[in-house]
């Protein structure tokens, strides 16, 4: 006969109200959102203000045992992150920035208990909630607790810092040490503070790292020059387990030159969808001229790939007649990469094209520029 253990752990009473169910649906819409060509930055600052009403609405609920809504202080908030409460990392740094943001007295205390954790994971997540809050005092704590001996939370620290221009204050601080760095703390050292590393060089400790799907490999290509991109694409090109790397690192580059290789793999049926969404990224709208939008909006997956395929001759024959879309040696969202066009994609572009203006925004801006994920400007979080 089956006995019921008894456990110290209460499922609070708040996880059956349909409005924590609707936070959390909230939050199942937000991962879509952030994923698509086809939702941009007022369906995201709507889906934050209603996640943020349900935030408010829940935290004046009856408190209860390991509640992230009714949490009053760092300990009990603590508390929660360390129970079993069913959110996925991405949701829950979306969470945590809510309720942080709701009750700011939080910030600091919370952060010394997250960071002081010997649990690598808590750590991981102090550092990545530090680069989406961004606030001065928080920067600072990144500095004090920014130990070499603990990789993940390294390299995640020196690129909240990288992100909100304290990079070089910390490398001349005397809490920086060269000493017992990984490799691959010294590979963030080498992208962040643009050293004097061939490209060759660097591609090789990503490749020996196996860390190319990363978002600081992002950074690098984009810091990089057209000719120096060129290399880097020959060099992975010899590598068939690297060719969808090819393709991503083609598009988000933006150079034109790459159009007829995307045109040439979207004929390959196992590259299709990755082809396609980098001529999406690079030409935008203009790529409907090219593909109809009903085919590119197709539900049947397999029909879609099928279909798309045809296409790819097109967008050769385009690119070789020096169709008018193609008019800019560098682009994004079908428009020319430059200050004035990465401000506009930031405001008005889909999610995807958002996100690698947003790189752009990072590498040539002087002054702090929020994370991607960032719920909040910096002036906000300071209200």
């Amino acid at each position: 006969m089956l006995q019921l253990i008894k456990t110290n752990y209460h499922e609070p009473d708040i996880k059956r109200d349909s409005k924590a169910e609707q936070f959390k649906e909230l939050l199942a819409q937000r991962s879509i959102m952030l994923s698509t060509f086809y939702s941009f930055k007022m369906n995201l600052d709507e889906n934050t203000k209603q996640l943020f009403l349900y935030m408010s609405l829940l935290s004046k609920q009856k408190s209860t045992e390991n509640c992230l809504f009714t949490a009053t202080n760092a300990v009990d908030l603590f508390n929660f992150i360390q129970s079993e409460h069913g959110y996925n990392n991405a949701d829950l740094l979306c969470a945590l920035q809510l309720k942080l943001h709701l009750n700011k007295e939080l910030h600091q205390p919370l952060f010394v208990s997250l960071m002081s954790s010997q649990d690598a994971s808590i750590q991981a997540l102090a550092s990545q909630l530090c680069l989406f809050l961004s606030t001065n005092s928080l920067q600072n704590l990144v500095i004090s607790f920014c130990p070499s001996e603990y990789e993940t939370l390294h390299n995640q620290c020196l690129l909240s810092l990288y992100y909100h221009k304290h990079l070089v204050s910390y490398l001349n601080s005397e809490h920086f040490s060269l000493s017992k760095l990984s490799p691959l703390n010294k590979l963030y050292l080498s992208v962040l503070s643009n050293n004097s590393l061939s490209c060759h060089d660097v591609l090789s400790q990503f490749i020996a790292l196996k860390y190319i799907d990363s978002h600081l490999f992002e950074i690098f290509i984009i810091s990089l020059n057209e000719a120096e991109v060129t290399q880097v694409i020959n060099k992975m090109s010899a590598e068939d387990d690297l060719i969808s790397v090819v393709i991503k690192t083609m598009s988000y580059s933006g150079y034109r030159k790459f159009t007829p290789f995307l045109g040439h793999f979207l004929q390959v049926p196992k590259n299709t969808l990755h082809a396609f969404n980098g001529l999406k990224l690079m030409l935008g709208d203009k790529l409907d001229q090219l593909i109809p939008l009903e085919i590119q909006l197709e539900s049947n997956e397999e029909q879609r790939t099928k279909s798309l395929s045809y296409y790819g001759a097109k967008v050769i024959s385009a690119w070789k007649n020096n169709n008018d879309i193609f008019a800019p040696t560098q682009m994004i969202n079908g428009m020319n990469i430059e200050e004035e066009t990465i401000n506009y994609i930031l405001q008005n572009g889909s999610q995807q094209h958002r996100y690698f203006a947003n790189i752009h925004h990072v590498i040539t801006s002087d002054k702090r520029v929020n994370h991607f994920n960032a719920l909040f400007d910096r002036k906000q979080l300071l209200t």
